[in-house]
């Protein structure tokens, strides 16, 4: 894949099943361990009323999403993923830029996320973003069970 940062698509997902699955799909492919989440978890909450998902996109193909619930001048993002075929080719990044820019423009001010504290390569690109770790959550992740980093970003 050449490198799609330059021309990656990012538009906000429709609240239905089929993007719901397509999200999943794309969430095994992104994450290790597989999808953290299951099919039905993930169509649960794109159609919740304050959470919101965008989807990346290049060369026609959804490669990555963000999905973040928004609540007054706070949010929290739920889940990221790019696709294995996609990493390491800016879409991440992408994800983020687009989605901090959208929340400052709804008038959000803080913006926060847990992490695996093993997961090296997304706390980079989180730092890269303007995160940075606030806290820890012992225990917070399973198979394997994992402690999380905090981290918020400024808006």
């Amino acid at each position: 894949m050449s490198r799609p940062s330059d021309a990656v698509r990012i538009y906000p997902a429709e609240k239905t099943l089929e993007i719901g699955r397509m999200i999943h799909t794309i969430a095994d492919s992104g994450y290790a361990e597989g999808a953290p989440w299951t099919a039905r978890q993930y169509e649960d909450s794109i159609r919740q009323e304050h959470v919101y998902y965008f989807v990346a996109e290049f060369d026609g193909e959804a490669v990555g999403f963000v999905g973040v619930g928004v609540v007054g001048m706070e949010a929290e993002i739920h889940s990221i993923a790019v696709s294995g075929n996609a990493k390491r080719q800016g879409v991440g990044y992408a994800l983020l830029s687009h989605l901090t820019h959208w929340l400052s423009e709804k008038g959000v001010e803080e913006l926060y996320l847990e992490v695996r504290e093993s997961n090296a390569p997304a706390i980079n690109l989180y730092r890269k973003s303007g995160f940075h770790i606030i806290g820890k959550r012992s225990n917070y992740y399973s198979l394997p069970t994992e402690d999380a980093y905090v981290m918020k970003k400024q808006l």
